[in-house]
């Protein structure tokens, strides 16, 4: 339970500093949640937290080895399913 809490924390820190630096990039309020979109949506459906990544093409999985949410849901399903330390 403790490495969870743990390792959704350093999760929490990444996301909020990918927040920080598209705030810092967008010039208003308004460009911040589109822009938020075109870099979240396309993270989640490719990390393999809705289905495994076993499932996508070669390609795509240099693509997701750059996604934090990949190593992140990775590190939490390891935890949760195997009881990793």
């Amino acid at each position: 339970m403790f490495n969870m809490i743990i390792v959704g924390l350093l999760g929490g820190v990444v996301f909020l500093s990918i927040g920080f630096a598209l705030s810092g990039i967008s010039k208003s309020e308004d460009q911040v949640a589109p822009l938020a979109n075109i870099i979240t949506l396309p993270m989640m459906m490719l990390s393999g937290v809705f289905f495994s990544r076993s499932s996508l093409p070669g390609f795509a999985h240099v693509v997701t080895d750059f996604f934090p949410l990949t190593y992140l849901a990775d590190g939490l399903r390891s935890i949760a399913i195997e009881g990793a330390t």
